[in-house]
């Protein structure tokens, strides 16, 4: 069947945001603060394909350039940029929710330090920042 849209933007009485839009963007916050127990970057050319302990995997080109995406019936525009040592995902909902992802390597001691950010530009909140430290997997 058909699924209608979740746009439906000023077209409510009150002008407040449609509960299923909320509803999908908390589930796909929910996604992004849910910290992966395992974290692999398989980096091809300007490609970083970070995959989850889920096998659940993002492909990101690290040129800057925002493109559209779709996650779980929520739409985003997703970014990413290299600029080394640092790789940086930002994906924006449309209820206005940014996270921005930071990921960098340290050599001594090897870890990968990843850094997630979230605000939302319709609210005056502090943003949110959670850190999370990966240690090399031994082979």
């Amino acid at each position: 069947g058909v699924v209608p849209s979740a746009t439906g933007r000023g077209n409510r009485i009150g002008g407040g945001p449609d509960p299923a839009l909320v509803a999908n963007v908390r589930n796909a916050l929910r996604d992004a603060l849910h910290a992966a127990v395992t974290l692999k970057i398989v980096q091809n050319g300007r490609t970083f394909t970070l995959v989850d302990a889920e096998e659940r995997a993002l492909s990101v080109v690290g040129d800057g350039k925002e493109k559209q995406d779709e996650h779980r019936g929520v739409r985003l525009t997703a970014a990413g940029r290299w600029e080394a040592p640092l790789f940086t995902i930002t994906r924006e909902y449309e209820d206005g929710t940014v996270i921005v992802d930071s990921y960098s390597t340290f050599s001594d001691p090897r870890q990968l330090v990843a850094t997630s950010t979230i605000s939302n530009r319709h609210m005056t909140e502090k943003p949110v920042i959670i850190n999370r430290v990966y240690d090399p997997l031994e082979r």
